[in-house]
């Protein structure tokens, strides 16, 4: 039931935010400061507006979660200490246990020393974004691939034979190799982090979608602009210190001149055929942090998780596609809104969804 309450909540947090902007962009700045915590809480309690009310169950439901992580994941180290200090086995039935990040983050508190502890609130706050930062991008981002290889059903069925290939590999190599530490996942199939990553189609396939998904300085332009008085060209702009820019994420990734005359077409042989022949997969350089993109940004804004999120996107994909079929409902009309998460909707409604017919394989 709580699991329930957490994932609804969090699947409004995107329309919700969308509500506030204003306020997040004129007023908070102002006011998120003024008197005590207790105050502003006050304040946010009273005053009668829902679209606020709506954001602060969202958050006092994100900060109950994180902190029975926190409560769960000390329970669980007091546990494996008791156990090491009677000389048990802590690791069995335990499989993985305690070898996770927040684990290992809540065990280096506590062993550390007092000056260099976190205190409850702080490691709260960390656990907090270890669990929910980028949650709705990277879910995004996820079901557009979904949607995509429902699309493209040769595409689905090329990844999910190379996800296959790899993984009876892995258990091959697992029945020949049984002395090693990672004997459980080799015989199970499961790839490690460097087999995950070296998957060529399936790094093709998460690049294409995250193409397609989004002082004074001059700045120059990539190719020259016709001015309105139709005789001069414009090369470069001047940029005033302390101007708000607003890069365009999504023409970026889509630039024909960068990207070629099939810049909106999903076409993830681009990155495979890149990476045979060596060439570069763009002539013009894009200053993004991953793989000539603009998805997660550059420069001191460069989004610090994107392996992270790549990673994760990539875990899932193995998973479900080695075991399930995804294709499309005949009598549903798909469409994405560009909300500030970009999110999937149902003949033109207002709440994401994506409703795909999944089938086991």
């Amino acid at each position: 039931m709580a699991a329930t309450t957490l994932l609804t909540q969090l699947a409004q947090c995107s329309e919700v935010s969308s509500k506030l902007i204003f306020a997040q962009t004129f007023l908070l700045p102002f006011f998120y400061n003024i008197g005590s915590s207790k105050f502003r809480r006050w304040v946010v309690d009273t005053v009668p507006w829902r679209a606020l009310h709506d954001l602060r169950d969202i958050v006092d439901i994100m900060h109950g979660t994180a902190c029975e992580i926190v409560e769960a994941k000390k329970k669980e180290y007091y546990e494996q200490k008791e156990k090491e200090e009677l000389g048990l086995n802590v690791d069995e039935g335990k499989g993985k246990r305690g070898k996770d990040i927040i684990s290992v983050l809540i065990k280096a508190n506590m062993e550390a020393d007092e000056r260099d502890k976190l205190d409850e609130d702080e490691l709260t706050g960390q656990i907090a974004t270890l669990t929910f930062a980028a949650m709705d991008t990277t879910s995004s981002a996820l079901a557009r691939l979904l949607h995509l290889l429902s699309e493209h059903q040769d595409i689905q069925d090329k990844l999910r034979d190379e996800v296959q290939r790899a993984s009876a590999s892995k258990r091959s190599e697992g029945r020949v190799n049984s002395d090693e530490d990672d004997e459980d996942e080799a015989s199970e199939g499961q790839l490690n982090y460097d087999q995950l990553m070296n998957l060529p189609f399936l790094d093709a396939v998460v690049r294409e979608t995250l193409r397609l998904t989004v002082q004074d300085a001059v700045l120059p332009f990539s190719k020259s602009l016709l001015s309105s008085d139709g005789k001069t060209y414009i090369t470069e702009v001047v940029v005033p210190k302390g101007t708000k820019i607003f890069p365009g994420l999504y023409a970026a990734n889509r630039n024909k001149d960068v990207w070629g005359e099939d810049a909106e077409e999903w076409k993830p042989e681009r990155w495979v055929k890149a990476a045979e022949s060596g060439q570069k997969i763009v002539s013009e350089r894009i200053p993004g942090v991953y793989s000539h993109l603009m998805t997660f940004i550059g420069g001191g804004r460069a989004c610090i998780g994107f392996k992270f999120a790549e990673l994760e996107i990539k875990v899932t994909l193995c998973v479900l596609l080695s075991k399930f079929k995804f294709s499309m409902p005949k009598d549903k009309d798909i469409s994405w809104r560009m909300t500030p998460v970009v999110s999937p909707s149902v003949d033109g409604g207002n709440q994401p969804k994506l409703p795909l017919v999944v089938t086991r394989v």
